[in-house]
């Protein structure tokens, strides 16, 4: 959408949001300063709450209080086809401004000899409606008074009463242009909505000498009400809009909004517009361990600095949990479209400081392109995130343009995505085990637990593609709670045949960090009678790296259990070798790149220390992906513990695993 001024038809058909954002300064002001930004009004923001209603003041003792009983000779004077007229125009929405000057003219009417003013309160300030031509000199002195401050409006504390203007102090500043107008007196009282809030106040001006409020009580409740209810309206209709085109958390547009405002674009441009899709790398993460609280103010911290890095011609939208979309009308192609993209994800990389927690996130971004011809804003949209999911795959935060390779990949992707989904219920899932034997007697030490997907149609997928989806798409804690169970299962029915042989079972850091995997261990163990020692849970880096003394306490309590730990994949993280000292873990699992860099000579002292120094602290070190015999006769000299690895066994099913490496001679001569 075009920038908006006051004069636009469009900003008094549908009153925007309270709060607006002034395009040269990037200062947020109130809707009722939009005069001083006219012509630079570009998005609409959320501060606080929106519409800042007042609470219903305290009404103070009864003082010079008008006498307002109703008395047989008022006929009404008009007040039916005044309040049929408000009625028609509220059901016709008529701008708010319009309501109110034909309620204060036709209570002009209706009162003879009185000025009658609505006062809307916006933002904490009273706007003026008059029925009066609109460069009337007392509508100017008043509006935009606050209810309380140095500034305050001297009829708000009015309830119902009526005072001479020189009674206080509040009334000095406008006593020249009351006595200009005639005016002597002021009655003012509360516009109250059937919900209790305060919108505003019905004020009337007499003058000096007038009593003509005397007697007239039905009237002035009449006009409260109308009033009250076509400030009541205007608010509700004003929510509305917000809600049908604006993200209610951020304030930037929505999605619907989004493909509206890039149609316009594309019926009018004359080259292509650029659509850019970025994403939070790493707000599930922060929103799943700081709580939704934390999250929100991220979100709100990201579209501020994305607001602010665009052009008044630019477009903002939030699309997604945690995706947004920019639409760039005057790019000067790919080249212009990258660079911009760019700086967006530098703005969004940046150090965020919220709650007393300094957070580090990135963003991917997808660039494409509208279609002039085709015209379609919801395909541009599609490929924009096609190409944005395209980077997330190859690499968390990196940035790629749309290309029609992606069409297919994102179509195969969403048909996997389906698939694995019934991949549970339909009985697809399966364990693997893998040995894991003895350096020093060559005897099985245990075993892990490896997840196995074969699909029907599709055949066995691996689990380096389908498992990193699972956690994409929140499947992984239902994989994971199966996994466990079924692992221990398995482990319980050698245990009855008289293998006692330790499990290893892997545990997601999502399954971690919900909090919930003591209950989880606990109520297994249980269910299936596995005795607890024979179970060994592996966790990455990754699952402690946010947290590490809530990780502490939760391993310590399963850890009671019986239950022991391993630190898989140690060395590829942000590995911290103090970790060693302060976790509960009973073995250390080192992962199989140290052994692919081996052979080269530099990692060879590294391994040694580690081993070393895990030895001191009493941990068994196994190393994963023995592949060769001399990577096997290498860690054998470092003095390793445990090795697992093709060489020596590769996964397999449950039976072939016990014919294997249960039977009673399976012990294995390394010699």
């Amino acid at each position: 959408m075009a920038a908006l001024n006051n004069g636009s038809s469009e900003f008094d058909r549908f009153p925007f949001p309270a709060w607006v954002e002034d395009a040269r300064t990037g200062e947020v002001v109130a809707r009722n300063q939009c005069a001083k930004a006219a012509g630079r009004l570009t998005h609409c923001a959320v501060k606080g709450s929106r519409l800042r209603r007042f609470p219903l003041p305290a009404i103070p003792a009864p003082g010079a209080l008008v006498v307002m009983e109703p008395y047989p000779g008022d006929p009404g004077c008009g007040m039916e086809e005044l309040r049929n007229r408000i009625h028609e125009a509220l059901a016709r929405h008529e701008p708010l401004h319009t309501v109110l000057h034909q309620l204060a003219q036709g209570s002009e009417d209706a009162l003879p000899g009185v000025r009658v003013l609505v006062f809307q309160l916006v933002d904490g300030v009273l706007r003026a409606h008059s029925g009066a031509h609109p460069g009337d000199g007392l509508v100017a002195a008043l509006d935009g008074l606050a209810p309380g401050g140095p500034a305050a409006a001297p009829w708000w504390p009015l309830r119902g009463e009526i005072v001479r203007l020189g009674q206080s102090g509040g009334w000095a500043p406008f006593l020249l242009v009351a006595h200009a107008a005639g005016i002597g007196q002021c009655w003012s009282d509360l516009l109250v909505t059937a919900a209790g809030e305060v919108v505003g106040t019905l004020t009337l001006f007499l003058p000096a000498d007038a009593s003509a409020l005397e007697g007239r009580c039905r009237k002035l409740e009449e006009l409260k009400h109308l009033a009250a209810l076509a400030l009541e309206q205007h608010h509700l209709l004003e929510e509305l809009y917000f809600l049908a085109q604006r993200d209610t958390l951020t304030g930037v547009w929505n999605r619907t909004q989004a493909c509206r405002l890039l149609g316009q674009v594309l019926a009018g441009a004359s080259i292509p517009p650029a659509v850019v899709c970025l994403e939070l790398t790493g707000f599930h993460r922060v929103h799943a361990i700081l709580g939704s609280g934390i999250g929100d103010e991220l979100l709100r911290e990201a579209a501020n600095r994305l607001r602010s890095s665009l052009n008044p011609a630019d477009h903002l939208a939030r699309i997604g949990a945690d995706d947004f979309v920019v639409i760039l009308p005057d790019v000067a192609g790919e080249a212009e479209a990258v660079q911009v993209a760019a700086h967006l994800q530098a703005r969004l990389s940046a150090l965020y400081e919220i709650g007393g927690h300094s957070i580090q996130i990135s963003a991917t971004a997808g660039i494409s392109f509208g279609d002039l011809l085709e015209g379609q804003p919801d395909l541009a949209l599609r490929q924009a995130r096609m190409a944005m999911e395209s980077a997330q795959q190859s690499a968390p935060g990196s940035l790629e343009c749309f290309n029609p390779a992606m069409q297919s990949k994102s179509r195969e992707r969403m048909i996997l995505e389906d698939l694995l989904r019934n991949a549970l219920p339909h009985g697809e899932l399966f364990l693997h085990y893998q040995p894991q034997f003895c350096l020093r007697t060559g005897a099985l030490a245990g075993c892990e637990a490896l997840m196995r997907w074969r699909q029907p149609h599709v055949g066995l997928v691996s689990p380096a593609t389908f498992i990193p989806l699972a956690e994409e798409i929140g499947l992984i804690l239902p994989f994971g709670e199966w996994g466990l169970e079924e692992a221990c299962r398995q482990s319980r029915l050698w245990f009855h045949s008289g293998h006692a042989i330790r499990i290893g079972v892997n545990v997601s850091p999502y399954q971690f960090q919900t909090g919930d995997l003591v209950r989880q261990v606990e109520a297994t163990l249980a269910s299936t009678g596995l005795p607890p020692d024979l179970l060994e849970l592996e966790i990455t880096e990754s699952a402690i790296l946010n947290d590490l003394d809530a990780a502490i306490a939760q391993m310590c309590e399963i850890q009671r259990l019986g239950v022991t730990f391993a630190l898989d994949d140690f060395g590829t993280g942000q590995s911290s070798l103090a970790w060693l000292r302060d976790l509960p873990v009973q073995r250390l699992k080192i992962d199989r790149r140290f052994l692919q860099e081996m052979d080269s000579g530099p990692r060879t002292p590294i391994l040694h220390s580690i081993i070393s120094l895990a030895h001191e602290l009493h941990l068994t070190v196994i190393i994963e992906g023995i592949e060769t015999e001399d990577q096997f006769q290498h860690v054998q000299a470092l003095g390793c513990d445990e090795v697992q690895g093709f060489l020596r066994g590769k996964p397999t099913d449950a039976e072939r695993f016990a014919n294997l490496y249960l039977a009673p001679a399976a012990v294995i001569n390394y010699s």
